[in-house]
């Protein structure tokens, strides 16, 4: 492989199966590790209910932080288990983005 990538593993947690509908899952956390550094980069619900956020303020807040450090990632290899499907996965990342007028991830 490519030595040149920046690979990354991610998992995630929502409240259900997207189903392609208009609204799309909460999203609760993020979690992103990178293969080669070990470091672990999260985005959680909590972070923006410690600071006194609601739910949908903390879970804005996660997908645009979410988004802007995804974007970031330069030559990005993404493991994942089964998230290239409609129900599960970056289908349902990107269906909660919209729902919120998050437009900008790559």
């Amino acid at each position: 492989m490519d030595t040149n990538y920046n690979i990354y593993s991610i998992h995630y947690s929502c409240n259900g199966f997207y189903k392609g509908g208009a609204i799309a899952p909460t999203i609760c956390c993020i979690a992103m590790y990178n293969v080669k550094t070990e470091e672990l980069k999260s985005f959680s619900l909590l972070d923006g209910i410690i600071q006194g956020k609601s739910i949908i303020e903390s879970e804005q807040m996660l997908l645009q932080s979410f988004t802007e450090f995804f974007n970031s990632i330069e030559n990005p290899f993404i493991i994942h288990w089964r998230m290239d499907n409609l129900e599960y996965g970056f289908k349902a990342i990107m269906g909660r983005c919209g729902n919120f007028g998050i437009q900008n991830i790559d």
